[in-house]
């Protein structure tokens, strides 16, 4: 499944939701012309958000990417090698 620009922009107005700011706030920061379109569109998650504690938009954004890792991460870890420089060749640093 493929991420649209529609789906970053609600994602980026979530987390300013999540995060506590408030109905003209977050209008101004997604380009709405009045709150009245903001709550059209996201009245549901301002519902949510004051069931839940405001958490900033940092910690909320961590919590999302572990969970994500925790779904699609390979069992475990690769570790990258670091390549050992070529046999016979040395610096010419002067």
């Amino acid at each position: 499944m493929e991420a649209t620009i529609y789906d970053l922009r609600h994602s980026y107005c979530s987390l300013l939701i999540h995060e506590g700011r408030s109905v003209p706030y977050v209008a101004a920061a997604m380009g709405h012309a009045s709150g009245v379109t903001t709550l059209t569109h996201y009245a549901h998650l301002f519902d949510e958000q004051r069931l839940d504690t405001a958490k900033p938009m940092v910690e909320a954004i961590t919590e999302a990417r572990r969970g994500v890792r925790n779904l699609y991460a390979p069992a475990e870890p690769r570790r990258l090698r670091q390549a050992a420089p070529a046999a016979g060749k040395r610096s010419t640093i002067t």
